[in-house]
């Protein structure tokens, strides 16, 4: 699998899981709810934009090397 393909599948997951999140919030709405969505979902969401974006700063790297050494 390419760089840009593992990053496409990472970001496609990210989407999922917040539309699935939101819909699962128009029915799960207590402090267990907030909760998680706090602690768990928002830090995830955030740290998986950064993993993405690294992924993409690898995959030009990766690119420039290549042509580097052609």
């Amino acid at each position: 699998m390419s760089i840009a393909a593992g990053q496409g599948k990472l970001t496609r997951a990210v989407k999922d899981l917040q539309v699935a999140w939101r819909e699962t919030q128009a029915h799960w709405t207590d402090d267990v709810a907030r909760r998680l969505d706090t602690e768990h979902i928002e830090p995830l969401a955030a740290d998986t934009r950064g993993a993405i974006e690294a992924i993409g700063q690898m995959g030009q790297s990766l690119l420039n090397m290549k042509k580097d050494c052609e």
